[in-house]
This record gives structure tokens, C-alpha cells and sequence, in this order.
């Protein structure tokens, strides 16, 4: 048997780099924020609190079947027994809180301010907390409250989803590189201008989804409804047709969200295309995908028009190299942006790279 410890399943939880080390627990790690306790356990679902071990707790068990994702199920369930649910042994009681929010600073007050427990062991047990049959209506529903980070009050709300159609990854080889696409028929942007204020991944197989790039094309394509473009069909042909929307790899579960004044105008978009990157380290057999993202779009627009730019790209770059037996070596790259009547302002930047 093997395991892997992947930090970025803690971030997909409430309080998840918050969990206080339970007495008596080997793997604890000192805090280096705040709001940390002064010992926590950065390894929730696994045997230690320093991840990477087997077997995994209840709750890991529980999370790995919600795919490891912050579900309202997941939120409900009390996987240590202790008559504790999960929801409330880590500050969020009425399973309000999605990964959209990770970032408002009155929801992560309210989490902060929480007396958390580890919902993996059941001698871990929150001194005080909020119960869930105390929630109110309004407290309680993740969706919702993911809405409400994305769109505005006013905004009409549109949400798009795409799912991969069943793949099954090859399991001869560890690398796989494949297509998928569908056509978009979204008839409120075919009279008005539509604008995008978020993007969503949706990972099913988590142990072999490496990353993936969503492009936008102008044009129907002929394979659509998620299956693969197969390989006589040129695969980013047209590329002046298409172009990349975003793309996702572990950690970003939330691809895109949107500042309050400012949206990205969708233009014509009648097809989308996906290269997804598969790695099968282990040659497994028989494994298989249903990953999917979700766009959500308005016909509201805001005062502002987001842009994109590249001002360093390396992979298609011939001319720059890493010079050998160098240990460090720093790359700087300038974007001058000419013409425009007032200046731009820097919402948010990405990255993609791999180890040398």
C-alpha cells in the first residue's frame, strides 16, 4: 500500500490548517499563523498528524468519499462517533462555508473565532460550540452562499457545467494527455453581452488528475458532450478560433473569481475545449474520470472589463534555457501596457510550472 499527504485537501476544509493537535498525537506541527493553535495537526484524515499515514482515520475515510470535498453530507456526518458533527467540530456548523469564501475576511473571522476539534478522533471535543439545530434557515446552504461570492446583488445569475463523459484512463502507461470538448448553446448571450465572474473545477479522480486548461472557441466543434476528440480530428486546430480561458491543478479549486467591479466579457462562445493531463504513476487499470468545471456568468456587466496578460512564458520559448550546474537562477520578465486612458490595475495572477 502507499499514501499520499497532499496539504491542499486541508485547505478545502473550514479551519482545515487550524485542527489542534489531539493529546497524545505524534506528527504535530508548530503554528506559523495566528489564528493556528499553538500545536496543530496539519495531517486531519490521516493515522498521524503529520499526514502520509495508513491507515487513514474515519474522517479521512469519509472525506475520501466525498472526493474530497467539503460536502453539506461531509459537514453532517460525525465521523469520529463522539456526537459531534464535522460541521461543528470545525467552525462551521450550519455547512455554509465553500471554498469560494476562502478569502472573505468576515467569514474567516467568524471560523477563527471557533472553538475547533479534530472530527477524526473522538476524545477531541470542542469546549463550546454552535449546534447545528440551532442554524436558521438563512445560515444554513452552501450553494447559496457560494453565489453570493461570485455575483453581485442585482446580477442575474447563469451557471454552465461541463463533465468529463466517463473516461477511462489508460493504465499501459503513466502520462496521458487527452481531449475532451462540448458545444454551448447559451441563448441569453446571444442578444445581450454575457460576462464571466467565476470558474469552478469539479475533480472526481483527484489521485490521477494532474491539471488541465480550458480554452473557449467561437465555433461548434464536432465532438461535444465531454466525450474525447478523437485523434484523426486535429485537436487545437484554429487555434485564432479558440482561445485559454483558465485551467486548473491541485489546490485551485476556485479557478476565477471575479473583483466587484470588474467582469470578463465572454464574447462569442459557441464550443469548449479541454486538455487534461492524467498521471498513473502506479499503472493502475480499469480507473476512471467524470471531472468537470463550472462557469458562472451574467448578463450584468460591472464598470470594469477584465484582460489577460502573459508577460512570461517559458514552454513555448525556445530561446530562454536554464543555464547547467546553476543552483538558483532568477528569471525577470517585463509587460509594458501602452494606450490605455487611465491605469490598469493588477487583479490577480497565476502561475503554472514544474520541478527541474
Amino acid at each position: 500500500h502507499s499514501s499520499n499527504a497532499l496539504p491542499s485537501y486541508r485547505l478545502r476544509l473550514p479551519n482545515g490548517d487550524s485542527v489542534p493537535c489531539p493529546e497524545g498525537a505524534s506528527g504535530c506541527a508548530q503554528r506559523t499563523k495566528d489564528h493556528q493553535p499553538p500545536l496543530y495537526c496539519p495531517g486531519i484524515g490521516h493515522a498521524t498528524c503529520a499526514g502520509g499515514s495508513l491507515p487513514i482515520n474515519p474522517f479521512g475515510e469519509d472525506l475520501k468519499a466525498a472526493k474530497h470535498y467539503w460536502t453539506v453530507e461531509l459537514c453532517m456526518k460525525d465521523s469520529d462517533g463522539d456526537g459531534i458533527t464535522n460541521g461543528e467540530e470545525l467552525g462551521d456548523p450550519c455547512c455554509s462555508w465553500s471554498e469560494a469564501q476562502a478569502d472573505n475576511t468576515a467569514v474567516l473571522a467568524r471560523l477563527h473565532s471557533a472553538d475547533v476539534s479534530h472530527p477524526g478522533v473522538a476524545t477531541s471535543v470542542p469546549t463550546s460550540y454552535k449546534k447545528h439545530s440551532e442554524c436558521t434557515p438563512e445560515e444554513t446552504g452552501m450553494e447559496e452562499a457560494k453565489l453570493q461570492t461570485f455575483f453581485l446583488p442585482g446580477e442575474d445569475q447563469h451557471i454552465a457545467e461541463f463533465y468529463v463523459n466517463d473516461y477511462e484512463i489508460p493504465g499501459d502507461k503513466r502520462t496521458t494527455y487527452e481531449y475532451f470538448s462540448w458545444n454551448w448553446d447559451a441563448p441569453e448571450c446571444v442578444e445581450n453581452d454575457c460576462y464571466m465572474v467565476g470558474m469552478e473545477a469539479i475533480t472526481d479522480n483527484t489521485a490521477m488528475a494532474h491539471h488541465y486548461v480550458i480554452e473557449g472557441c467561437k465555433d461548434p466543434l464536432p465532438t461535444s458532450d465531454g466525450n474525447v476528440v478523437p485523434p484523426g480530428e486535429a485537436r487545437m486546430e484554429a487555434r485564432g478560433g479558440c482561445r485559454k480561458m483558465n485551467g486548473w491543478a491541485p489546490g485551485k479549486t476556485i479557478m476565477f473569481r471575479a473583483p466587484p467591479e470588474a467582469s470578463e466579457r465572454i464574447g462569442v462562445l459557441r464550443a469548449l475545449r479541454l486538455q487534461f493531463h492524467y498521471d498513473n504513476p502506479q499503472l493502475i487499470k480499469g480507473s476512471r474520470d467524470s471531472s468537470g468545471f463550472k462557469i458562472y456568468y451574467t448578463t450584468t456587466p460591472r464598470k470594469y472589463i477584465l484582460a489577460d496578460l502573459m508577460p512570461i512564458n517559458l514552454s513555448v520559448n525556445p530561446r530562454v534555457r536554464l543555464p547547467p550546474g546553476e543552483k538558483r537562477y532568477y528569471l525577470t520578465g517585463e509587460c509594458v501596457v501602452e494606450g490605455l486612458e487611465q491605469p490598469a490595475r493588477l487583479s490577480s495572477r497565476g502561475w503554472h510550472a514544474h520541478e527541474v
